[in-house]
């Protein structure tokens, strides 16, 4: 190829990607502007490929004003309501509960407030619970692990759930689940559920360098038990939630974990 071909081969190129560039504006803007029956165009690749498909010489405003004018034409558009306002006292709130809502199905991100600050910046105000797991997945969003207080929180639901399932449920459908071993199997899913908590707990804690959790009780809390071993026994019988609190902020929720797991 000689320089003037070479020449002419990088010009097209360019021309294209000028093109290309123009047509994703384009894009954008139809995306961002075009409003019909008070919602929103959603922005996904099937609509993306809908707009390239209408009158290059059209704005926005006078797609919108095809649209209402003849609603036959927005058809096979996917619309969503408009995001909601960042300043929204109930936007907020109900962004709020989608996330509370995400974390406890999900069990691997919790619902803070600097969570909650990261998915509205990514994903706006008025996000879904759908566009947050999708976005966690495809880590769009890294959330930060959930605290023990939610993942205490969470055990009490689940346990205050199955006792309410338990009382709802007719005696000879509860025997037949012992009969047809879903007991073992419910045992089974919670250990999974435990064991992948565990896990995560592990992970969060790599590379953080805590002392070794002693056989006694530390200072602290002899004060208030007495001098007694640091066994799963006390863990199980005497330690409530400061206890806990305290000894996972010393020790990591690892080290204390192990101990609890221990026979």
């Amino acid at each position: 190829m000689n320089e003037r071909e070479t020449s002419n081969t990088e010009l097209a190129a360019l021309r294209e990607q000028q093109l290309e560039n123009a047509r994703q504006a384009r894009i954008v803007r139809i995306l961002q502007r075009v409003r019909f029956n008070g919602k929103v165009l959603r922005d996904c690749a099937a609509n993306e490929g809908l707009i390239l498909e209408l009158p290059p010489q059209l704005t926005p405003d006078e797609i919108s004003q095809a649209f209402a004018a003849n609603p036959k034409l927005a058809e096979g558009f996917l619309w969503i309501d408009p995001p909601g306002s960042k300043t929204d006292p109930k936007v907020l709130e109900r962004d709020q509960r989608t996330l509370e809502a995400a974390a406890r199905e999900y069990r691997t991100f919790g619902a803070s407030q600097a969570n909650l600050s990261l998915v509205r910046s990514v994903l706006g105000p008025g996000f879904s619970e759908s566009d947050l797991i999708q976005a966690f997945r495809t880590r769009r969003v890294v959330l930060s692990a959930p605290s023990d207080e939610e993942r205490q929180h969470w055990q009490e639901l689940d346990a205050d759930a199955e006792k309410l399932r338990l009382m709802n449920t007719p005696a000879h459908l509860l025997k037949q689940e012992v009969r047809d071993g879903y007991a073992d199997r419910r045992a089974e899913a919670v250990q999974a559920e435990a064991d992948r908590a565990f896990a995560a707990k592990q992970e969060s804690e790599t590379g953080i360098s805590y002392p070794a959790l002693p056989e006694y009780l530390p200072e602290f809390l002899a004060k208030r038990f007495g001098n007694q071993r640091l066994d799963r026994s006390f863990l199980v019988r005497k330690a409530d939630r400061e206890t806990f609190r305290y000894l996972h902020q010393k020790f990591g929720v690892v080290a204390v974990e192990n101990r609890l797991r221990a026979n």
